[in-house]
């Protein structure tokens, strides 16, 4: 399950699946970070292989970025 706003947090279903989950995210990665495994708990954001309420993976999107899978062109709105 992800869930997105201005981070994106990754529960696995199998932690087993981590490094491979995080590979894929590297794939598509412009810029941005990912907190995941000791560097997630070392930012202080727990340990999420002893706490459930603690996301796998964080992603932190480059400011500013608009990410979307839309084939849609880009339209610009003037006010």
């Amino acid at each position: 399950m992800a869930v997105s706003n201005d981070i994106v947090l990754i529960f696995l279903k199998n932690q087993a699946d981590l490094q491979e989950a995080v590979a894929g995210l590297n794939v598509h990665r412009v810029a941005g970070g990912i907190l995941y495994g000791h560097n997630l708990t070392a930012s202080g954001f727990g340990d999420s292989a002893t706490d459930p309420a603690v996301s796998d993976i964080i992603v932190q999107p480059e400011l500013g970025v608009i990410y979307t899978t839309s084939n849609k062109g880009l339209y610009s709105a003037r006010f």
